[in-house]
């Protein structure tokens, strides 16, 4: 390479010149330093070295897949600016992608809402489970009660009670037939002067009520005889069975009532809980396999720039691990070289000032510095180099990726 003849030129000459009666070449940081035997006849000179490169962004992404798949859609083209996070390409069936993300966060949703309906009902629960332990010794309260009325017999008060209901509704009975017979004999009566002034039809209505209510003490009459002569009755075996057969199915639903009640006093089912939660983690895993299925079907850019590759086009099969995309941000060079001689490093460290030329572009020169010198060298031909990169401080719209420049170092 040309870099690589002027450097060998400048150290032909810098061994030529060891030849001189007198003189001793001394390398020192920063250049060659010449020095005869005689102090007075002191001279300094300093090495220049020039050495090529090639242009290349300073960030650049090249994209690809990790999975294998056709291309649905591209949705840049070569030299558009694109901007970090947007979508370059999709694989495969960008609608199964989305049906899958979103059976699962419906999934997910449901299963959330399982959960959250186990430990709101709990206390709705608790509450039910309490009403009907109430309830249940309500009715088991009266069912003791009938059953230790049967054992016991009615009280004489309750008998008295009874007869002087009785006694009640017979004289009831009574003043209604009275009504009623006077009523009736009324109408019988056709010569009375009170035919004048009522009518007849509003008088067949009350003798009508009248009838009624004769009816209806009669019933309430025959209720209280009823009840006055159960009252005489002695205890009814199968009676008392029936009662003691009622309590006992009344004193096992309390005793369930109470078993629901400090069940739910404990919170939801233990085990509906666990299914509800392993349903939850069923549904996340789903869901985040079904988003990174549809990111790896996604090609987006982490950086803003221009695209400066796209290597395929829809329908065509991308391998996985294959560059698919290049996206470079051009407003940065760097000019790399990698075929610096081990002997020239030593003349070289980071942070020198450097000026660069581009071959392509006659009088452009752009300032620049050293930022990294490899620690690991390679072989060139048996020769042992280094690689160099020179970050530039300036730029130009007509700087191209791989363009060669040659950079200047040292000297003066």
């Amino acid at each position: 390479m040309l870099a690589r003849k002027s450097i060998k030129l400048l150290l032909q000459i810098a061994g030529a010149l060891t030849l001189l009666p007198g003189l001793l070449l001394t390398r020192v940081a920063g250049g060659v330093h010449a020095s005869s035997l005689a102090p007075e006849n002191v001279a300094e000179t300093s090495t220049v070295i020039t050495a090529k490169g090639q242009l290349v962004p300073r960030t650049t992404a090249t994209l690809g897949f990790t999975k294998g798949g056709p291309v649905e859609n591209i949705f840049v083209q070569e030299g558009e600016r694109v901007e970090a996070g947007e979508t370059l390409v999709r694989l495969g069936d960008s609608r199964q992608y989305d049906a899958q993300i979103a059976a699962s966060e419906l999934e997910l949703l449901n299963a959330r809402q399982a959960l959250d309906d186990l430990n709101e009902n709990a206390a709705h629960d608790l509450a039910l489970a309490e009403k009907r332990l109430a309830d249940a010794k309500k009715v088991q309260d009266s069912a003791s009660w009938k059953v230790k009325s049967l054992k016991r017999g009615t009280p004489q008060e309750y008998i008295d009670q009874a007869y002087a209901n009785l006694l009640l509704r017979e004289k009831q009975i009574q003043n209604a037939k009275d009504d009623l017979r006077k009523a009736e004999k009324l109408w019988n009566d056709k010569s009375n002067i009170i035919w004048k002034f009522v009518k007849t039809h509003d008088y067949k209505l009350q003798l009508y009520n009248l009838e009624r209510k004769v009816a209806a003490a009669e019933k309430q009459y025959s209720d209280a005889l009823q009840k006055y002569n159960d009252y005489l009755k002695p205890v009814d075996e199968i009676d008392l069975a029936q009662a003691e057969a009622d309590l006992a199915m009344v004193n096992a639903q309390v005793n369930q009532a109470e078993r629901d009640q400090q069940k739910f006093m404990n919170g939801p089912d233990p085990d509906q809980v666990a299914l509800a939660k392993a349903r939850i983690q069923k549904a996340e895993a789903a869901l985040t396999a079904a988003r990174v299925a549809a990111a790896d079907a996604t090609l987006l850019t982490p950086i803003s720039g221009q695209v400066a590759l796209v290597n395929y086009k829809e329908d065509e099969w991308i391998p996985p691990l294959q560059t698919a995309v290049v996206v470079a941000d051009l407003s940065e060079w760097t000019l790399e070289i990698d075929d610096l001689l081990e002997d020239q490093v030593p003349e070289i460290h980071i942070g020198q000032q450097t000026q660069v030329t581009v071959d392509a572009l006659p009088g452009l020169v752009l300032e620049g510095q050293v930022e990294s010198i490899s620690q690991i060298a390679g072989d060139d031909h048996g020769n042992v180099t280094y690689t160099v990169k020179i970050g530039l401080d300036g730029s130009d719209p007509r700087l191209r990726w791989g363009m060669t420049g040659e950079a200047t170092l040292g000297g003066g």
